[in-house]
């Protein structure tokens, strides 16, 4: 007769197997970021000096002179994190969410709507599909029973990566931008060629799709399933308001007048600046400062914003730390001329049918070195931009091959994982093993597209 542990066994299928084989990997072998950070540093490190004609000396300039250089891109996120957190919290937000948490009947319809809902945003706007993501999986976990957390997180940062064939994509409008760096060989590339062609849309569409059935099939069973970690702020901003003394300086400090009047100033030059650029004007900055605005017209007073946005400091820390290492990093493979060996290798190999899979696998392994898009465009472009016009092939379909390898690997890089982590309160080891299995299911789906993209377009 079989057990009821034998049966529940039986039931886990081939997708959930190897989530549960990836998980116990990851949790057993995978260190901490900021050691992986440490490795990586060591390793290009005498890479550069081995592989090219760098001394040690030039090694340790490359290193200092980069290791600050991502200062400014930490602090843009260190704001994502306390702003999106202190918004999230308000009521009004908590409503909306709670209502769109109710969509997800069962905890592997959640996971499906978590990453596609997250790919959605994302494609419209990735700093906002990044918080967003996240904030919903969070939202789901506290009010559905059985709901896996830790899957929902993965799932959304998956959902996420997809930005990079949507509308704030930075590469396709980098190169849509006149004076950008490869305008003498390439001339302005126009989105109609990539993040509006069909080859950018069916890739896209054929990630996201892959991301959520994938994190459908590898939801746990119920009595297996991990809620909120212990302390994740779940108490939105109270309706009642605060106590306060009946002081002057306390009555400013709680005057809806001032908060509101700073946000609105704020909605206004954001209003102001899409109407002037259109979507194209949404950056990070910009998505911040809505962020902001919005959460200081929500809560009463600027003291109580500035309490709520203090529970997440404490999120911001590993970013701190943990970004001057990539920064330096990049600074050596890009010097050094490693980032240059290994795109010269891969375009050896490449020819007009595979160049589009080529750059994409390229663009991947480059990431998990170099997380930025303007890495790729400085290392990658040129490169294989020029074999596009060899060859004949479609130069848009590069472009776009270029751009989502860029944020494919993303799932194995916790340079962006970071800082959804913060907001999710968990650990890379919570994530990592879900998010290798997206990894591969995502990439075979791209390479497939972009395999036989150049035989029927």
């Amino acid at each position: 007769m079989t057990t009821s542990t034998d049966a529940r066994a039986t039931k886990r299928g081939p997708i959930l197997r190897i989530a549960d084989a990836t998980n116990s990997f990851v949790h057993r072998f995978l260190p901490d970021p900021y050691v992986i950070g440490a490795l990586l540093i060591a390793v290009i490190f005498l890479w550069g000096i081995v592989a090219t004609p760098t001394t040690p000396a030039q090694m340790m300039k490359y290193f200092g002179d980069g290791a600050w250089s991502l200062v400014g891109f930490a602090m843009q996120l260190s704001v994502v994190i306390v702003t999106s957190q202190a918004l999230a919290n308000t009521p009004p937000v908590a409503r909306v969410l709670a209502r769109v948490a109710t969509v997800p009947k069962t905890p592997a319809q959640a996971a499906l709507f978590v990453a596609l809902f997250t790919a959605a945003i994302s494609v419209l706007n990735w700093g906002v599909g990044f918080v967003a993501g996240v904030i919903l999986a969070r939202e789901i976990s506290r009010r559905m029973t059985g709901a896996h957390f830790p899957l929902l997180a993965a799932a959304a940062y998956a959902g996420y990566t997809v930005w990079s064939g949507g509308l704030s994509s930075s590469i396709p409008l980098t190169l849509n931008t006149k004076g950008h760096p490869l305008e003498k060989m390439t001339g302005q590339v126009p989105l109609t060629e990539t993040i509006f062609s069909p080859t950018n849309i069916a890739v896209v569409v054929a990630m996201a799709i892959a991301y959520a059935l994938v994190a459908r099939f590898m939801t746990p069973s119920k009595a297996e399933a991990v809620g909120l970690p212990p302390e994740s702020p779940e108490a939105v901003a109270s309706d009642e308001p605060e106590k306060k003394e009946g002081t002057f300086a306390s009555m400013l400090e709680h005057s809806r007048v001032l908060s509101i009047g700073l946000g609105v100033l704020g909605l206004v030059w954001f209003v102001m600046s899409v109407a002037t650029g259109g979507l194209n004007a949404l950056n990070l900055n910009l998505v911040n400062l809505l962020i902001l605005s919005l959460g200081l017209m929500l809560y009463k007073g600027v003291v109580p914003y500035l309490r709520a946005a203090e529970d997440a400091g404490r999120a911001i820390i590993p970013i701190v730390i943990i970004y001057p290492l990539y920064a330096a990093i990049s600074s050596m493979i890009t010097n050094s001329g490693l980032g240059e060996i290994m795109t010269q290798f891969f375009a050896g190999i490449a020819n007009a049918q595979t160049l589009p899979v080529i750059t994409f696998l390229t663009a991947g392994l480059i990431n998990v070195f170099v997380p930025a898009d303007g890495g790729h465009l400085v290392l990658q472009g040129p490169i294989f931009l020029e074999l596009a016009q060899q060859f004949g092939a479609d130069r848009g379909m590069v472009v776009t091959a270029m751009a989502m390898g860029a944020n494919w690997t993303n799932l194995l890089q916790p340079f962006w994982a970071l800082p959804l982590l913060a907001i999710a309160r968990l650990g890379i080891r919570d994530i990592m093993g879900y998010c290798f299995v997206m990894l591969v299911a995502g990439g075979l789906v791209a390479c497939l597209v972009f395999g036989i993209a150049p035989l029927i377009l």
